[in-house]
């Protein structure tokens, strides 16, 4: 079998690090109910001397489920064993992995696996985690903490540009997965609106009318992706943005 780790290109870091995929939604990394977590831990051997064995030790968040974990990629060959409740642990024996004076590129090692929460995880809950990782007999190096927080309708629509400020759009809830609402804020009603709907080509995918600045979406009448939409009142532009459907 074949697993391929990709990375994004980032400046400077601390070489021993743990990260958590996907990165999520804003400052809080929202992610859906249910979503699986990929996460990477990266480690450099920084001392003066070769280290000979290699151990990390990550002890999982409790809203994380042990029974769904899957091993991916990793630098160096190793063994992993659950070593108590939530607590991973791979052994890299006789790795033989260089000072980062000696060799920089191959003083570097890493692993990664995925994994799913629980079904039990209530939504706005932090899942957070950190690794340790040992050199030989030397005191644990401790990663940073990543954080992914459970909830839904946390992405608003981007790039809402209304002719007259006062008018604000809402999408509830967002995306879009069976039904939701948008809502042209600061309109008033009793109007001629027009809604359209058009996929990243310019197709229009769905128009419809109202007598009051909200409508009805069904997730059946659009395809999955990133869509654009405009809202008309009395058949002058009142405004337009980008609406995603799950």
């Amino acid at each position: 079998w074949v697993d391929k780790e990709c990375r994004q290109n980032i400046g400077a870091y601390d070489p021993n690090d743990k990260q958590g995929f996907p990165i999520g939604y804003g400052a809080s990394h929202y992610i859906l109910p249910g979503t699986d977590l990929e996460y990477l831990i990266r480690f450099q051997n920084t001392g003066t001397d070769t280290a000979f064995t290699v151990v990390v030790k990550d002890t999982l968040s409790s809203w994380l489920n042990p029974e769904t974990i899957e091993m991916g990629a990793a630098s160096h060959e190793n063994t992993w064993r659950l070593t108590g409740p939530g607590i991973i642990e791979w052994r890299f024996e006789n790795i033989l992995l260089p000072d980062s004076t000696t060799n920089f590129e191959g003083s570097n090692g890493f692993v990664t696996f995925r994994i799913g929460m629980r079904d039990s995880t209530p939504l706005e809950t932090d899942i957070l985690n950190n690794a340790a990782i040992y050199f030989d007999f030397n005191e644990p190096v401790i990663t940073n903490t990543t954080q992914h927080r459970v909830g839904i309708n946390f992405v608003s629509v981007g790039a809402w540009s209304p002719v007259k400020p006062s008018y604000g759009v809402t999408v509830a809830p967002h995306p879009l997965q069976n039904r939701s609402w948008l809502q042209l804020q600061g309109a008033p009603d009793n109007r001629d609106y027009h809604l359209r709907i058009y996929d990243v080509n310019g197709k229009l995918l769905l128009e419809n009318t109202a007598s009051t600045p909200r409508f009805e979406l069904q997730r059946k009448d659009l395809p999955s992706g990133l869509c654009f939409f405009e809202i008309r009142m009395e058949g002058a532009l009142a405004g337009s943005g980008k609406l995603i459907v799950n």
